[in-house]
Order: C-alpha cells, then structure tokens, then sequence
C-alpha cells in the first residue's frame, strides 16, 4: 500500500475561526480513515456484554466487556487479555485509551487503559447512548483525537444481535509520526523505571512533544511546565505518589492544550507554507508500509 501522507491539522477540542476562503487544515489533507460498529444502546436494551477483538497489532490481545444503561450516563465494564506494553509500537507512546466512536465518525476520549499484568481492568462511562468502542496506544491519556495504533475493536457477540441495532460507521485517525514530527532524528524509546510513576513519564512526553509542536510560545505552556517541575521536585523528594500524580496529569492536560494552540495558530498563519514543511520533514515515514491495513483507507483532501 502507499505509504501514510503527512498531515498538519487543529483538533475538534480547538475552537478556531475559520481563515475566510481558506479550509482548515484537516479538511485539506488526508487522514487515516477506518470502519468499525457502532452499537446503539436504547433504554429497553439491559446489560450487553460485548467482545473485543486484537487488531493485526495485537492479536494475541481480547477481552469482555459489559455494557449497560444508567439513569443518565452508560458504564462499561470489563477486563483485556494480553494487553502489553506501549512503547512497543513507537518511542513516544507510554499507555492505552479506550475511544467511543459515535454513529457520525466522532471519537470521545473516555479513559485510559494501563495494562497490570497479563489482565487489565477497565471501568469507564459515556453519555453517548449509541457506539462503538477501541483502544489505541498513545503518547499519554488526554490526547484529544485517536491515532491509527488500534490494538483493540469491540465486537458483538451472535446472541446478542437480536437485543441492539448494530450499524458501521467510518471515523478517522492521525496518521504515524504526528507526534514526533520535530523529534530528534534517533528518538529513543522511553525504559520505564518502575520506582517512577507513569503518570510522571507521560507529562515529560507531553511537554516534550508540546515543544516538539511549536507551544514553547505559548502562555499555557509555562504553565504546563510549572506543574511538571514541581512534580518532578515531590518525586525527587519521595513526597508520595498522590502529589506527584496529581501535577503530573495536570501538567499532561495543559501540555496538550498548548500543543493544540499551537497548531491551530500555526493553521490560521499559513496552512500552505506548513504544510510543505511538513510534508519535507516527515517524507522518510510517508513512505513506510502500513502495520494494519484492516478496515483501513486513506482519506485524501476533495
């Protein structure tokens, strides 16, 4: 297959005005676009328990999960086999978010997945009453749209196909190298030491690829390294894992937003000029074949 095109692109989570007789960068270059099932969870429904099938990334990974309706608010439950570590699949992914893909092709982040072992427990909710679930490896837990490592799809077990409405959607994903596109030429894969906190390695990453993405110019970007520096001061000071964390993931949500101003004002500036340097910077992992081409087409700009 040809090899994955290079986009530049503000997320959905950016509110952005629109560059008048200009498209926005994620309309004028191409994603990585996928199908799967979405499940429509109707009140009359009860609990379901769903399967999930590893991808040709992970197939020796599965597991269960059940799915049911509360007052206001959808809770799925469940557990995954076989769910190894991240950084397997590129030096900048640390950890797993389950995604709720609605019936139009929208991602909602809903939690992060650590894997513990060869089981890995998973507890989340959805205001959504109508989706299909996967889990992708990712560089830390409050990215704001997938990428195309998919390890993971849920699935509908026969005996329950009469009970929900099943119907295929189609939704997209970043293409590989998004994050990494300024990286050092021999980014090294991340050797957790396990006296760390993770929630401690993914705010590094996240404000590594924050600058990595232009934010160091950004006013909340001082912010998110702020939070990091006196997150790494609790670590050093062994003040407990709870302080630690609790700047430490706060440092990650307000890395990304910078990072996604940042692309959202480098689109408006010039979506032309960025995109060629881009495309020049990115031109050796454009032209990699693709992992997994299951379900999986190029979406190019109309």
């Amino acid at each position: 297959m040809k090899g994955l095109k290079l986009i530049f692109l503000s997320l959905s989570l950016v509110t952005a005005a629109r560059l008048q007789g200009q498209q926005r960068p994620e309309e004028r270059m191409p994603l990585v676009e996928r199908t799967t099932n979405v499940m429509d969870f109707g009140y009359e429904t009860g609990a379901i328990t769903l399967d999930f099938e590893g991808t040709c990334l992970l197939p020796e990974a599965h597991g269960e999960a059940t799915v049911e309706r509360k007052r206001d608010h959808i809770e799925i439950d469940g557990e995954f086999d076989n769910l190894q570590d991240a950084t397997r699949f590129g030096p900048e992914y640390l950890t797993f978010v389950i995604w709720g893909i609605s019936p139009e092709g929208r991602p909602t982040n809903l939690g992060e997945v650590i894997p513990n072992g060869t089981k890995t427990r998973l507890n989340v909710t959805s205001e959504l009453h109508a989706f299909g679930l996967i889990v992708t490896a990712e560089p830390y837990f409050a990215v704001s749209q997938p990428n195309d490592k998919v390890v993971l799809e849920s699935v509908v077990k026969p005996d329950t196909l009469g009970k929900i409405e099943k119907i295929e959607t189609k939704y997209e994903l970043l293409p590989r190298g998004i994050y990494t596109l300024n990286a050092p030429a021999r980014l090294k894969a991340i050797v957790r030491d396990q006296s760390t906190p993770l929630d401690l390695y993914e705010a590094r990453n996240a404000v590594w690829i924050a600058v990595w993405a232009g934010a160091h110019k950004e006013a909340t970007f001082a912010k998110a390294q702020r939070l990091l520096q006196t997150a790494e001061a609790y670590h050093a000071s062994s003040a407990g894992t709870e302080k630690v964390s609790l700047n430490a993931r706060e440092a990650v949500r307000t890395a990304e937003n910078a990072r996604l101003l940042a692309l959202n004002r480098k689109s408006e500036n010039s979506v032309a000029q960025a995109s060629a340097e881009l495309a020049e910077v990115v031109s050796p992992v454009s032209l990699l074949p693709d992992e997994c081409d299951r379900g999986e087409t190029k979406k190019s700009p109309e």
